[in-house]
């Protein structure tokens, strides 16, 4: 009893051991991972980091067990076919539910036909082609990388942040789909944004980046003075291109170097020892995120494999972990739904070879299998291989449904979640900028938000601002056109330049401008004067070959035109024009005061637009300088009264000193009520006293201006008499020379009306003409105006611009030409040259540079900035400011009197003013020796001075 007890007990212990033990054995399913022999421990330690961190953690998969599946592509760039035969090999030898990688666009799209093809789930970390836009790659495919479309979007955005979309580019791609496909995108959308692609460089794919030597082009480049570069290069190349461009001249604070995604490798191979001459570069990319709780664990994991140590993952490595990590995600999505039911699936992939005889029906028809089932049969592109899928994994969309719906943080930045189209949900680069040899995170970029900034981009040499220069020497073409240009060595008798510092041989505004801009943008410069002295004119009638500046800007004998070119359309089509500098005009210059009679004074116009005219004849110094003369006179009219014994108050103060009287000493104290002085009512000597006080003095002086009177009172004493005589003669000096001058502005003699236009110039029968091939001679044959058509088939040209001036101020010419040298020319000796204020045309004045000229940007960029400062136009008038007065209407037939016009008559009338003095002090001195009669007149001087003052005062 007791043996059957315990059999049973065995067996009932033995069937729960049993149970036990197959509860605990786990489903093993396996993931691929395709590998290149180049950085080999950035693709196999994070994936099977990844796969260990899903093994070890109890709540993902707890009842499946992970395992690697790893193949080795032994070159980053082999040949797709290759990578075909590696993973039809891999799928055949150890079945799998889902593939990560490969990396590279070309192979990941050969690869995909094949996982496409069998149904199963597929993962490139790194690829972005635009063949992933294609549906049928779609359909088990997922890329980890926005597409490179997007690149391009978040270049123009970066650009258009540094204000930089009006510049200049140069692109360099490779000859791939990558860079051929980017640079073609880029160069239309840089069309539609109206940026210039000045450039483009493109190298040979296929080759190896030692091989590559591209210095002849940068050196193109550099004479074209372009000052941005858009990088779409295979990862290997950046180094290459980067240190050639250095050896040019083309890195440094004034350049930008811009890169797509594929440099973030070559950034990860030299994170820790960047060359110099990768300062300033910014790229894209997806970097690690140091926050990430699985960045530290990862940064162990590569350092042991390394055997270094590191501080922070590479972008690949971070990016086949997230790549990993989503297909374990998935898996557990569907386990946590109940839909992990499935195996590894059992699949045969072969490559069979096409005979390109046969047609697609024949191929098709003989793909079928023994039991006349018709496989799926597609063709891999170009290589002449046809790959039949065999059992196809019909559970691969259960993964891929899951896929899309997983979110989670990742170690390569940001969230990691997927679109319907298996592209990330959110099209994000990182932006990266190197400095000082680091690359530093400053942002990002999200499609629908665009850039986002943390700190502003670095460039070469640590300005956060793109230096403008131009760093170079530069062939400045001049001819003589004062006051833009002025030869100073012909003033000083040479006929060319002998200083070696050409400033000193050449002056003006525009070479003021021209030593501005070279101080702003770093360059030198050279003057180069053209032998025929002209601005430029063509010499064929197909306007193909110039003469003059013109014509050595068209063949770039020089880099720029300095004097003030005017704009016309026909110059515009062979040479650029930078910003206009100052508005300028045709307008006509005459004789003054010629045959035409043409003084511009209208008294009827004046006296409705000036109600002052009255003031015309002295000019405001002198109306200053007679009021304070006036103000002088008054005071000393009245000092010489106050302190004079024969003065009205002096006078009377003597007598009330001399005075017995009781009645006098009260006068003298200032009470004028006590009756019976000798000298009269009390009153009248008070009145007597005031005479001439300052009141009544101004009152004199005014009168004797006005020429009104006799005043009240006139001077008593001598020296007051002589000084009022001084005023008088002043008086009738000015007086008379108002009068005079007033009838001349008033009087007007006009022989011929006045010219301003065209029709008042026909009419006048005077002869006209310009410099032949000016720029006012190409506007005026090129005018539609009849009137201006009539006047153009009478003109007498002339060769020069000086020739055309001495016509016209020999009388009986009209000269037409721009107003700015004109009117620089009739304020300067010899005086008498006239011009116009009405302009028949208007036109602009700007310097000249050759056609698609890259110095356009920044020479723009520097007069604009003098404009927004107006140091233009007050240059301007310094330099035309002149002794004479040019403009037609300014001046009417009689000059205002200033105070030069009465010099003589103040060197008589000041030794007038001095003999009054003298007179004035022998007054004093005669009064003081006068007996005294008066006994107690000492009583009232021994009081204090200041007692006296203020008794006198109260008088």
């Amino acid at each position: 009893m007791f043996s059957i007890c315990l059999f049973l007990f065995c067996v009932v212990k033995g069937e729960s051991e049993s149970e036990d033990l197959s509860t605990n054995v786990k489903k093993e399913l396996h993931i691929g991972v395709l590998y290149h022999s180049r950085n080999m421990t950035s693709y196999l330690t994070p994936f099977n980091l990844a796969l260990q961190d899903a093994n070890s953690d109890p709540d993902i998969l707890p009842n499946v067990q992970l395992r690697a599946v790893e193949t080795l592509i032994e070159n980053y760039y082999a040949s797709p076919f290759i990578a075909q035969l590696q993973v039809c090999k891999m799928l055949k030898d150890h079945p799998m539910v889902a593939v990560v990688g490969p990396y590279h666009y070309e192979q990941t799209k050969a690869v995909s036909l094949i996982t496409s093809s069998l149904g199963i789930p597929n993962i490139t970390p790194t690829a972005s082609g635009t063949f992933l836009e294609d549906a049928f790659w779609l359909q088990n495919m997922f890329h980890l990388n926005p597409l490179d479309t997007e690149q391009v979007s978040a270049i123009f955005d970066i650009l258009m942040m540094l204000e930089l979309k009006d510049s200049q580019v140069a692109v360099i791609n490779t000859d791939d789909i990558y860079g051929a496909s980017l640079s073609a995108k880029f160069e239309v959308d840089a069309h539609r944004q109206r940026m210039v692609v000045k450039d483009h460089i493109v190298l040979p794919a296929s080759s190896f980046a030692r091989n590559i030597n591209i210095n002849k082009e940068l050196e193109a480049i550099k004479e074209k003075r372009i000052r941005i570069f858009v990088l779409f290069v295979k990862s290997s190349f950046i180094n290459t291109v980067l240190d050639q461009a250095n050896k040019v001249g083309l890195v440094g604070p004034e350049f930008l170097w811009i890169s797509g995604n594929s440099a973030v490798n070559d950034l990860d191979d030299k994170r820790n020892n960047l060359p110099v001459y990768y300062d300033g570069l910014l790229l894209l990319g997806r970097v690690s995120n140091e926050d990430s709780p699985q960045h530290d664990r990862l940064v162990e994991a590569m350092e042991e494999a390394r055997s270094t140590r590191i501080n922070r993952i590479d972008s690949l490595s971070a990016q086949v972990y997230d790549s990993t990590m989503a297909l374990i995600k998935a898996l557990d999505y569907l386990n946590k739904q109940g839909k992990l039911t499935f195996d590894d699936p059992t699949v045969r992939c072969e490559l069979k070879s096409l005979d390109i005889n046969k047609t697609d029906t024949e191929s098709e028809s003989e793909s079928e299998n023994k039991n006349g089932s018709l496989k799926r049969v597609k063709r891999a592109d170009d290589h002449g291989y046809t790959i039949p899928a065999v059992n196809w994994f019909k559970e691969g969309y259960l993964i891929t449904r899951a896929m899309k719906e997983i979110s989670f943080r990742g170690v390569s930045g940001g969230n990691i979640s997927f679109s319907k189209w298996g592209g990330p949900a959110k099209n994000t680069y990182t932006i990266v900028n190197v400095r000082t040899g680091v690359p530093v995170d400053i942002g990002k970029f999200e499609e629908s938000k665009g850039i986002g900034l943390q700190s502003k981009p670095q460039f070469y040499g640590g300005d956060t601002k793109l230096k403008n220069t131009i760093s170079t020497h530069l062939r400045l073409g001049v001819v003589k056109d004062p006051p833009f240009v002025k030869f100073t060595y012909e003033e000083a008798g040479h006929d060319k330049c002998l200083y070696k510092d050409q400033l000193r041989c050449y002056e003006g505004l525009n070479i003021d401008i021209v030593e501005k801009l070279a101080k702003q943008y770093d360059f030198t410069f050279t003057f180069v004067e053209d032998p025929s002295g002209n601005f430029g004119a063509p010499v064929s009638e197909n306007e193909e070959e110039w003469d003059g500046l013109i014509g050595m800007l068209k063949r770039r004998e020089i880099d720029m035109g300095i004097v003030a070119f005017g704009i016309n359309s026909a110059r515009e089509r062979v040479v650029d024009f930078a910003v206009p500098l100052l508005t300028g005009g045709i307008v006509m210059a005459m004789q003054e005061g010629g045959a035409v009679g043409a003084d511009g004074f209208d008294p009827l116009t004046m006296f409705k637009t000036d109600s002052f005219f009255f003031l015309r004849p002295f000019s405001r110094e002198l109306w200053i300088a007679i009021v304070l003369a006036g103000c002088v006179f008054c005071v000393l009219i009245w000092v010489f009264d106050h302190f004079s014994p024969y003065g009205y108050y002096g006078g009377t103060k003597q007598k009330l000193l001399c005075c017995k009287c009781e009645q006098c000493t009260a006068s003298l104290n200032g009470d004028f009520s006590v009756k019976g002085c000798p000298f009269g009512e009390q009153q009248g000597i008070h009145d007597e006293m005031k005479s001439l006080n300052l009141l009544n003095s101004i009152w004199l002086i005014i009168c004797s201006f006005l020429q009104i009177g006799p005043p009240d009172a006139t001077p008593r004493c001598w020296s007051t008499r002589v000084l009022v005589t001084a005023w008088w003669i002043i008086c009738l000096v000015l007086i008379s020379l108002y009068t005079a001058n007033l009838a001349a502005y008033l009087t007007v003699t006009r022989i011929h009306k006045n010219i301003e236009t065209v029709g008042d110039l026909l009419q006048s029968g005077m002869t006209t003409g310009t410099v032949e091939g000016s720029i006012t001679d190409m506007l005026l044959s090129n005018t539609s105006d009849q009137e201006m058509a009539s006047l153009v088939r009478r003109m007498k040209n002339v060769p020069s611009y000086q020739e055309g001036v001495n016509s016209a101020r020999q009388g009986d010419y009209a000269f037409l030409y721009g107003s700015a040298p004109l009117e620089y020319t009739s304020n300067f000796e010899p005086c008498g040259l006239k011009i116009s204020t009405h302009r028949l045309l208007e036109y602009e004045l700007s310097f000249a540079l050759p056609d698609d000229s890259p110095l356009i940007e920044l020479i723009n960029e520097g007069l604009i900035q003098m404009k927004e400062k107006n140091e233009i136009l007050p240059a301007w008038r310094n330099w035309a400011a002149g002794p004479c007065t040019g403009t037609l209407a300014a001046k009417p037939g009689s000059s205002e009197i200033n105070v030069f016009s009465v010099v003589g008559t103040m060197a008589i009338i000041l030794p007038v003013v001095a003999l009054s003095v003298i007179v004035f002090i022998l007054e004093l001195l005669k009064g003081k020796r006068s007996p005294n009669r008066n006994p107690e007149l000492k009583l009232v001087t021994e009081k204090p001075a200041h007692e006296v003052k203020k008794l006198l005062a109260k008088a």
